[in-house]
């Protein structure tokens, strides 16, 4: 290897170094005793009346979809800024 050639790569080396973030953990924040628990949770390509939550007859499809829906909050009229799923879920997680 060429002197040049290793002074370049230990200079890069050391500068990669120094633009890795810090390994420390951040201090922990306590969430407060009145803050709501909250799961987002949005299916993809499942049609409404395939969850049994939604009105379908089968009871047996979607057990664990009905429980949460039962203890939680369900959005049964829900719309959407567009048709497609990245730029939708951008524009839920940003409110853009």
């Amino acid at each position: 290897m060429r002197p040049r050639s290793l002074a370049v790569g230990i200079a890069c080396a050391a500068l990669g170094a120094l633009a890795l973030p810090s390994c420390e953990k951040p201090p922990a924040i306590a969430p407060r005793a009145d803050a709501p628990s909250v799961l987002l949770l949005t299916l993809d390509t499942t049609r409404a009346d395939a969850l049994h939550c939604q009105g379908s007859p089968h009871a047996d499809a979607s057990p664990a979809l009905d429980a949460l829906a039962a203890d939680g909050v369900r959005f049964a009229h829900a719309r959407t800024t567009v048709p497609m799923s990245l730029p939708s879920h951008a524009s839920i997680l940003t409110g853009r």
